[in-house]
């Protein structure tokens, strides 16, 4: 047993061992991420497919008004000077 254990040890076997274990385990938490990261990408780009959240991201970013709304601009207050 412990001719064969050296014998693992000396050819470099239980080292390698070691080194792939350690991959796998790297490789299977980025799966993890990269299968989080695709649920929330396809979240997107299902929301993407409503017609009222395109609408809304629309309005958002680009300060866009549908015809007849009223627009209320507030100015920032400015120090008065003396």
């Amino acid at each position: 047993m412990a001719l064969a254990f050296a014998n693992l040890i000396l050819d470099g076997s239980l080292y390698r061992y070691y080194v792939l274990s350690n991959d796998l385990k790297e490789t299977r938490i980025k799966i993890e991420r990269v299968r989080s990261e695709n649920q929330n990408l396809q979240a997107k780009l299902d929301a993407m497919k409503d017609p009222r959240h395109l609408e809304r991201v629309a309005r958002d970013r680009f300060d866009l008004v549908k015809k007849d709304e009223l627009i209320f601009v507030f100015s920032e207050d400015q120090p008065t000077q003396n």
